[in-house]
C-alpha cells in the first residue's frame, strides 16, 4: 500500500560486491487471461442479491453520488513494458508458487484492464532468481536496500536498464522474517504487509534510480497464499504505475486531492480497491482503480465483473470537518448502487493522528436511502491533527469498498 508509507525515503547507495550468486532463470511473459473470475469463485466482488421487492415494471434509478477522485499524472516514468524479477530467499517455501504469478501477471488480461488508464501494459517475467542464502530473521529497508544493489553489483540479478529503465524487483520473505518498513515499523502487525519504493545506486559508471517491492508472507493469516497473491498483485501494478513513490518530486499516477478534500492525497490504484479481490488464473488478485471506469459511473475497481452490481455510500457535506475538541458532527451518507439489490452492511475503521469517534444511525442501507453517521473530536486531540472514517459497505466480516469522512482538529 501507499497512503501511508509507500511514499518513503529515497536513499542513495554505493553499489559493492559480493561473492557470485545463483544464474537467474529467465522467465516468459504470460499469454492473455479472460477477465471472467475463475469458475465458482467471485473474490470479493459480488454484486449481492436482486431486490425481491423491485418489480420488473419499476424503473430503477442510481441514487445520486459524488464523483470518485481521479488519479493525476505526475510526470516522468511509468514502467509501460515491465520487466520483473522475482526474487525469492533459499528458505522461503512458496518459491514456485510466486514465480508462476509472476508469469501470469505480465501478459494476463488483469494486466491491461489495471494499466491501460496509465500508459501500462504488457510486461515479461525477465528473471526468477532462487537466492542461495536464507532470508535474515529481521531486516530493515535500509539494509534490504544495500541487498539489491549488492546483488546487482554481483551479477545474481539482471542489472537496471540505462535509459528508461523498467526492470521491477519484487523481493518475498519468509514468515520467518521481520521485515521493517521505510518507517521502521514491522509489517504484518499494523495495516500494511507490504510496500514498495526505489532505490538510487551507481551500476557500471551509470546512475539508477531502481523500482522494487516487498512481499512479507504473514504468519497471522489463514490463506497464506491468498494473502501473498493479493499482496504482490498490489504492490506489482502499483510500482507499475507510479514508481518512484515520492510525493514532492514523485512521477507516475496517484491521487493529488486538495487540502480540504476527505480523500487523502497520494493514494495509488491499488489502494482505491485495497479490500476488492477476484480470483483469476488460479490467484487470488486485487483489483485497481480505474479513472475511465469511475467516469463511467460503473465500478471504479477493474478488471470488470460481468453483471457485477456495484454500490457504496457518499457523504454530505463532502469536504472534510473542521472540529474543535469536543465537537459533534453529523454527516448523511446516502448508498447508491449500479443496480438493484438488497440493503448492504455498513461498518466504520478509523484511521489517523487521533482516535476519532464515530457511531451509525443503522446498520444497513441501500440505494437512494440514507443513514446518519456521527462524529465525535475527543477533548485530548491536538490542534492541526487528522483522522479519516472510512465507512465501509459490504460484509462486516470483510467489507470490499469505502467512502472517506475527514476531520482536521480547529
Amino acid at each position: 500500500m501507499t497512503d501511508l508509507v509507500c511514499r518513503g525515503i529515497v536513499i542513495i547507495v554505493l553499489a559493492v560486491g559480493c561473492g557470485p550468486g545463483p544464474t537467474p532463470y529467465n522467465g516468459s511473459a504470460g499469454t492473455p487471461r479472460s477477465i471472467i473470475p475463475d469458475a465458482g469463485t467471485n473474490g470479493t466482488t459480488d454484486g449481492g442479491p436482486a431486490d425481491a421487492g423491485i418489480s420488473s415494471d419499476d424503473i430503477f434509478r442510481i441514487a445520486p453520488h459524488s464523483p470518485f477522485p481521479a488519479l493525476t499524472f505526475h510526470k516522468g516514468l511509468v514502467l509501460s513494458s515491465v520487466k520483473l524479477v522475482t526474487i525469492t530467499f533459499a528458505n522461503y517455501e512458496y518459491a514456485s508458487d510466486v514465480e508462476a504469478l509472476g508469469d501470469f501477471l505480465v501478459g494476463s488480461d488483469w494486466m491491461t484492464a489495471a494499466g491501460k488508464d496509465y500508459g501500462v501494459g504488457f510486461g515479461t517475467h525477465l528473471a526468477k532468481v532462487r537466492l542461495d542464502e536464507p532470508a535474515p530473521t529481521t531486516i530493515s529497508d535500509v539494509q534490504l536496500q544495500k541487498k539489491i544493489v549488492d546483488w546487482i553489483a554481483a551479477g545474481t540479478v539482471p542489472p537496471p536498464e540505462a535509459n528508461a529503465n523498467q526492470v521491477l524487483y519484487l523481493v518475498y520473505f519468509p514468515s520467518t522474517t521481520t521485515v521493517l518498513d521505510e518507517a521502521s515499523d514491522p509489517l504484518c502487525t499494523g495495516p500494511l504487509d507490504g510496500y514498495h519504493s526505489t532505490v538510487k545506486a551507481n551500476h557500471d559508471g551509470t546512475k539508477y534510480t531502481i523500482p522494487y517491492g516487498v512481499i512479507a508472507h504473514c504468519p497471522q493469516e489463514t490463506s497464506t497464499n491468498a494473502q501473498v497473491t493479493v499482496l504482490a498483485s498490489h504492490e506489482f501494478i502499483e510500482a507499475c504505475t507510479d514508481p518512484t513513490v515520492t510525493p514532492t518530486s514523485g512521477t507516475g499516477w496517484f491521487l493529488d486531492t486538495p487540502d480540504t478534500d476527505s480523500w487523502p492525497t497520494n493514494l495509488e490504484d491499488a489502494d482505491l480497491c485495497e479490500r476488492d479481490h477476484l480470483r483469476l488464473g488460479g490467484f487470488e488478485l486485487t483489483r485497481a482503480f480505474s479513472n475511465s471506469a469511475a467516469a463511467q459511473g460503473i465500478s471504479p475497481c477493474v478488471p470488470a465483473v460481468p453483471g457485477e452490481i456495484y454500490f457504496n455510500v457518499t457523504a454530505d457535506p463532502t469536504t472534510k470537518l473542521q472540529l474543535a475538541p469536543g465537537a459533534t458532527a453529523q454527516v448523511t451518507l446516502t448508498g447508491w448502487s449500479t443496480g438493484p439489490r438488497n440493503a448492504w452492511d455498513l461498518s466504520t475503521e478509523i484511521v489517523g493522528q487521533f482516535e476519532l469517534q464515530a457511531s451509525l444511525s443503522a446498520s444497513k442501507i441501500k440505494n437512494a436511502t440514507t443513514v446518519t453517521l456521527t462524529l465525535t473530536v475527543p477533548q485530548s486531540a491536538m490542534s492541526g491533527a487528522e483522522a479519516v472514517a472510512k465507512v465501509w459497505s459490504g460484509p462486516v466480516d470483510f467489507p470490499t469498498r469505502y467512502w472517506p469522512v475527514g476531520v482536521r482538529v480547529k
